[in-house]
């Protein structure tokens, strides 16, 4: 049936929700996603932040995540999206998937335990740290050869408790 809501997270907040047709979306702390299903198409958009999603299987109505100026598409699996300054992060865990642009660019095709990330006009598709990359469900924030800053960045969106580097140049620091 044709369902419509918006979905908001605030900082440290993670929030799991169902979905009209039984699937299910995570939340990361900040994000924001609209959801609009009708009869013919599943449809979220993720305004900001970072969703998780578990389609369930249908092959009649694809399930659509845009991103900026990104769709990716797939008939059911579990998938996660990032929209943010960089562009998206689309996570493939498991299913198939398929990203185009908004314009209806080539679509790239991701495969499970890949990652398709980077702006629409040039994305980068490569093998996903699964583990790594969605440990967030489970409370935890993983870095590996990231500037401190961008660590800062991620650990006060998860809390409250928030951490300011003593001088910017530390931001830096790998």
């Amino acid at each position: 049936s044709a369902a419509q809501a918006t979905i908001r997270t605030g900082v440290g907040e993670r929030l799991t929700a169902p979905l009209p047709d039984g699937s299910r979306v995570t939340l990361a702390p900040l994000s924001k996603i609209r959801v609009k299903f009708t009869s013919k198409v599943r449809a979220v958009r993720l305004d900001e932040g970072q969703a998780y999603f578990e389609a369930r299987r249908a092959s009649d109505r694809p399930f659509r995540v845009t991103a900026g100026d990104q769709i990716a598409e797939s008939a059911g699996g579990r998938f996660q999206v990032t929209f943010g300054e960089g562009g998206s992060q689309i996570l493939l865990e498991e299913g198939a998937l398929q990203v185009a642009t908004a314009e209806g660019a080539v679509a790239h095709k991701v495969a499970a335990g890949q990652v398709l990330s980077g702006p629409a006009a040039a994305p980068r598709l490569a093998a996903a740290d699964l583990e790594g990359l969605t440990a967030w469900r489970g409370g935890r924030l993983v870095f590996d050869d990231e500037a401190l800053s961008d660590v800062v960045a991620a650990f006060n969106r998860y809390s409250s408790d928030q951490l300011v580097l003593a001088r910017p140049e530390l931001g830096a620091i790998r």
